[in-house]
C-alpha cells in the first residue's frame, strides 16, 4: 500500500501531466488559429487590393473618356468640315 506522500505525488504528477496536455492543446489551437487568421486576413487584403485596383483603373478610364472624348469628336467634326469632299481624309 502506498503512503499518503506517494499518493499525493502520483496525483500531483497526474494532474500536472493533464495540465501539460491541456496547455499543449491550447498552444496548438492558438498557433493554428493565428496561422488561419493570418492566411484569411492576407487573402482578404489581397482580394480587396485587386478589387480596389480594378475600381481605380476603371474610374481613371471613365474620367479620361469624359474629358477627352468630346474633344476628339469635336476635332473629327472639324476635320470633316475642312476636307474638300466633306468626307474623311482616308477616302
Amino acid at each position: 500500500m502506498l503512503g499518503w506522500k506517494q499518493t499525493a505525488r502520483n496525483i500531483g504528477n497526474h494532474g500536472r501531466y493533464r495540465a501539460d496536455r491541456v496547455y499543449s492543446a491550447v498552444d496548438t489551437l492558438t498557433v493554428g488559429g493565428t496561422a488561419f487568421g493570418s492566411f484569411l486576413a492576407g487573402w482578404i487584403i489581397s482580394y480587396l487590393s485587386v478589387s480596389f485596383t480594378l475600381v481605380v483603373i476603371s474610374i481613371i478610364s471613365l474620367t479620361l473618356r469624359v474629358i477627352f472624348i468630346p474633344d476628339i469628336v469635336r476635332s473629327t467634326q472639324e476635320e470633316k468640315s475642312i476636307s474638300p469632299s466633306g468626307g474623311s481624309y482616308g477616302k
